[in-house]
């Protein structure tokens, strides 16, 4: 890009005055509400779902996370509260609309994951569980970044079909996206973990890798639909599992023994990508801190959005040095716009 003359930006502010320590007490305990609902809906359907998973001899799906990052990074959660406060039939729930979408690092690559929670119903879907998934394709799309799909679904949560799966957001949608991203040259891959019914069998099979645990299957129609319509005895292994994917039909590649197993398969994968060349974008300068204290933040910005505050304050707490060059200063000054450095990047 061409070359912009950064200038210095914001000041120091009186962390004493008694308007400042208000609205910094305000912010942290609306920060604090917001953390414990995250942390709530972490839990899925909580202990006793939990304790389900393990004793099939699974992690869950946060654990699969904890597994699949790099150790120390930070996941960055998309659309935590969706669903959130609504209820379904029989008073049920889906925290997170039953997937859990976020930015990850993985073998020091930024990935867009996207993981059927199952401890909410078996990983089924929802509705907005599609609209939740697609907007994290999306933005893999946009930002050109790897998908990881960690599929343990167990299809369409039946009493809301109707409302989950038609519509221009709908259910069907996902496959579009699948294929809108390998068009794009976008890496998507797949660890298949267990119960794959239905769509939650569809959504692996587009994935330019398809790693699956031997207790995994992939099927459109299970065993007991089998059963009652041929009176065949078959296992849904039989029908669909790592076995059959892997060495006849060929909609997966490979089979692991175990969740670590599979997740370090992913991680391998992930590591014969192109790098993103964040250094070469950095053009031989390092990240920088910005000369005030970040945490300001919680008490320059008013906890009542009716409240004015000066926003270049914000900037100066959020940018590289605290440099920053504004583009017509003068025109609309209702909205700041600008060049920064955020992490040594333009």
């Amino acid at each position: 890009m061409a070359r912009v003359p950064l200038k210095p930006i914001g000041s120091v502010v009186q962390t004493e005055d008694p308007s400042f320590q208000h609205q910094r007490s305000e912010n942290l305990r609306i920060g604090q509400k917001i953390s414990d609902l995250k942390a709530e809906i972490k839990q899925g359907w909580g202990k006793s779902a939990q304790d389900r998973v393990r004793a099939k001899g699974k992690l869950t799906t946060w654990e699969r996370i904890d597994v699949l990052k790099d150790e120390g990074s930070t996941v960055f959660p998309i659309g935590t509260f969706v669903n959130h406060g609504r209820e379904f039939q029989d008073q049920k729930k889906s925290p997170a609309a039953g997937v859990i979408t976020a930015f990850i690092q993985v073998e020091n690559r930024f990935c867009v994951l996207i993981a059927n929670d199952n401890t909410v119903a078996s990983g089924s879907w929802w509705p907005k569980s599609p609209e939740k998934i697609q907007r994290a394709q999306k933005i893999a799309l946009q930002l050109k970044l790897p998908v990881i799909y960690l599929v343990d679904c167990s299809g369409l949560f039946l009493p809301e079909q109707g409302t989950t799966f038609p519509g221009q957001s709908g259910a069907g949608h996902i496959f579009k996206m699948n294929s809108l991203l390998s068009d794009a040259g976008v890496p998507q891959l797949s660890g298949v973990f267990g119960d794959c019914i239905a769509g939650g069998g569809y959504m692996p099979l587009i994935s330019d890798k398809v790693f699956m645990t031997e207790q995994a299957y992939m099927v459109i129609a299970g065993a007991a639909l089998i059963q009652g319509a041929k009176s065949q005895k078959m296992t849904s292994l039989d029908i669909g599992g790592a076995n059959v994917h892997v060495h006849l039909s060929h909609c997966a590649d490979d089979r692991a023994p175990d969740d670590e197993t599979c997740l370090a398969m992913i991680r391998r994968e992930i590591a014969s990508l192109p790098s993103s060349a964040v250094q070469y974008y950095r053009y031989g300068t390092d990240p920088a801190l910005p000369l005030y204290e970040p945490k300001e933040i919680e008490g320059l910005l008013p906890s009542d959005h009716r409240l004015k505050y000066d926003v270049r304050q914000i900037i100066a707490r959020l940018v590289d040095d605290s440099l920053f060059w504004e583009f017509s200063p003068n025109l609309g000054p209702e909205i700041v716009c600008g060049v920064a450095k955020i992490n040594g990047l333009y």
